[in-house]
């Protein structure tokens, strides 16, 4: 199925835009520190902010990785994040 993609962009204005693109790259950041923690240390698990069956039994878990860093700790190289505007 084609992903539905609306012809006529969004037009920011660059004060609302700065802001905008604050929030992604904390985002983003945020996506890197949890895989980070997920394949290292497992705080987050540990310290039973999320159960551990909901991470490690989910499909998309790789534990050939654990133990693991990527360069830079670069988890997610590309993040796709909606914006909504209402």
């Amino acid at each position: 199925r084609i992903i539905p993609v609306d012809v006529v962009p969004r037009v920011f204005l660059a004060d609302e835009w700065r802001r905008l693109s604050e929030g992604l790259v904390q985002r983003t950041g945020a996506i890197n520190a949890f895989l980070d923690d997920i394949y290292g240390e497992r705080r987050i698990l540990a310290e039973g902010v999320l159960p551990p069956e909901l991470v490690l039994c989910n499909p998309q878990f790789r534990p050939e990785i654990v133990g693991t860093r990527p360069p830079h700790g670069i988890w997610a190289h590309i993040c796709g994040i909606d914006l909504v505007r209402t």
